[in-house]
């Protein structure tokens, strides 16, 4: 990844993680080979400034939406705000890079002073005539592209490399040729090969979409037999496809790049055509540039030494290069992102999750014993379970209760006890309410009906759904005659806690504003092992009374 966030500012180039580039407010895109787009995509949320060009790439490719594209354009000067209320602001001029199509330095100019940040780039002489820097500007920092920061190697003009692969292929009458690039880049090599030869370039319809989008000339084909020039994706030049393309037809490859590539096989040919600055060229820029400091953009590359000789004696730092507190308050000012997580928990509570203790709203709290069910089985608002209680211990009407009690506190910290004490109440005590009796039937049919109150108090919880059944621990095999009553007409056929909608799904026994985590690891576990041995227990008895029958 190359890429930086610019020091004691909010400015981030070609850098896209939010973790580490926490303060960063003000991003940067030179342009858009994927090493200076790694964590870039259709998800980013927030403004992006580039190139006209690289912002209709950057929409093409990576589906980032147009709102937060801001395209500048190439050669002129504009101003940014640096805080949220415009006092301090930022001046930055795009200069094309000699790169690859919408390649573009950035110079910012502020509070800091003057800083040049490169990307990657290819320097000639006829950046010296840029307006922006042939004024003789103090260059603070110079974020310097140091891709090719090697002495030992030697790189031609990319026009030199351009005639070395025409003779090439000219050497080669009968062959096909293979030349293999990058998704974006040596795109006017291309052109030059389809008008020296007179052949149309084949090129994938992905690769064709972007050359119509970057309004190149109509050299560019995707039918195979079109021409006999075509383009392939640079991993695809490989010994394998080498000998299968040759028992095809005679073909060699071609790799424009000043990289160091191995490849066994007489027909691949390494042309050293690169869109990086060589070594000279560096050393040149540098030298009539004369910086403060240099800051590698590479990381990998250490190079300060050859352009210590180069640096200016100057004051390496404005005086007014202190933070001003606006900008260092809009840096740490939340971003969209950091917002996210709040807007999730927001909708979270809106979703179907385990119900915990049920409130009903006072206002609708008119409850029998006859229809307790029928209110349990739906889930009520959220704001609307927090404030009352349940009870259908009787006919008779509820009266809403206040808000506080005579301690201060809110109802619903009263009745619902911590994780601890729930635990420590034994599932038996929590079934000890229901009342029943065994009578013998064709076939087993468990039938429960239960009333639940839930008032001051402290001690008891209505947490059992009536629709999700539970047998009573009170139970005994023994018994020959079974019958489950219960003070209701209606008769609900006995479903195990377990299943699909049943007890552990449907309600989570831990308070509202405990973690629900805790309760599914522990209490949750506690049940199902409960359930396992009453299962094992209702067999027994359902066994016994088969055999009763049977006798």
């Amino acid at each position: 990844m190359n890429g930086a966030q610019i020091a004691d500012t909010p400015i981030a180039v070609d850098f896209w993680n939010i973790r580490k580039a926490s303060q960063a407010r003000l991003f940067f895109l030179s342009h858009m080979h994927s090493d200076h787009t790694v964590g870039l995509s259709s998800t980013w949320n927030q403004p992006i400034y580039c190139s006209p060009i690289t912002g209709q790439i950057l929409h093409l490719r990576l589906k980032v939406a147009e709102r937060w594209i801001h395209p500048l354009e190439v050669g002129e000067s504009h101003v940014l705000p640096m805080d949220e209320i415009g006092k301090e602001t930022v001046t930055v001029t795009l200069i094309d890079a000699n790169h690859c199509p919408g390649s573009v330095m950035f110079l910012f100019e502020g509070y800091f002073g003057v800083i040049l940040y490169t990307g990657d780039f290819r320097y000639n002489l006829n950046m010296q005539q840029e307006p922006a820097l042939k004024n003789s500007k103090l260059i603070n920092i110079l974020y310097l592209d140091t891709t090719n920061c090697h002495p030992e190697r030697i790189l031609p003009s990319r026009q030199e490399a351009t005639e070395k692969i025409k003779d090439l292929i000219r050497a080669h009458p009968d062959h096909l040729v293979k030349i293999g690039t990058y998704t974006l880049g040596k795109e006017s090599l291309l052109v030059q090969l389809a008008q020296e030869f007179g052949t149309w370039i084949v090129v994938s319809p992905r690769k064709l979409e972007l050359m119509i989008l970057l309004g190149l000339e109509n050299v560019f084909r995707t039918e195979e037999e079109a021409g006999w020039i075509h383009v392939v994706d640079f991993s695809e030049i490989c010994q394998a496809n080498m000998i299968s393309w040759n028992k095809r037809h005679p073909t060699i490859a071609i790799l424009p790049t000043s990289r160091p590539v191995k490849i066994n096989h007489p027909d691949a040919h390494v042309i050293p055509y690169s869109d990086h600055s060589s070594f000279q060229e560096l050393l040149e820029f540098v030298a009539w540039l004369k910086p403060c400091s240099i800051i590698p953009v590479v990381k990998t590359s250490v190079c300060q030494k050859y352009f210590k000789q180069y640096l200016s004696s100057e004051n390496r730092s404005p005086e007014e290069s202190k933070l001003p507190e606006s900008v260092k308050r809009f840096m740490h000012l939340p971003s969209k992102k950091q917002e996210r997580p709040s807007k999730i928990l927001k909708l979270a509570s809106y979703c179907h999750v385990p119900r915990g203790v049920l409130f009903e709203d006072s206002q609708d709290a008119e409850l029998s014993q006859e229809s307790c069910p029928e209110p349990l089985k739906k889930s009520l608002p959220y704001s609307q379970r927090r404030r009352s209680g349940y009870s259908c211990s009787g006919k008779q009407k509820i009266k809403p209760q206040n808000l506080e009690d005579q301690s201060g506190h809110f109802p619903m910290q009263s009745v619902v006890t911590s994780t601890t004490h729930q635990l420590k109440t034994s599932i038996a005590d929590q079934f000890s309410k229901y009342q029943t009796t065994v009578t013998s039937k064709p076939s087993l049919e468990v039938v429960v009906k239960t009333s639940c109150s839930i008032s001051d108090n402290n001690d008891q919880l209505c947490q059992v759904g009536l629709e999700d059944c539970v047998p009573s621990a009170s139970l005994h095999p023994g018994q020959n005659d079974v019958n489950y009553t219960c003070g209701s007409q209606k008769d609900m056929p006995f479903q195990p806690a377990s299943s699909p909608g049943g007890l552990l799904q449907k309600y989570d026994f831990s308070p509202l504003n405990s973690s629900k985590c805790w309760s599914l690891q522990t209490f949750d576990q506690q049940v199902e092992n409960y359930i396992k041995r009453e299962k094992a227990q209702m067999h027994k008895i359902e066994q016994t009374c088969t055999q009763d029958k049977n006798s």
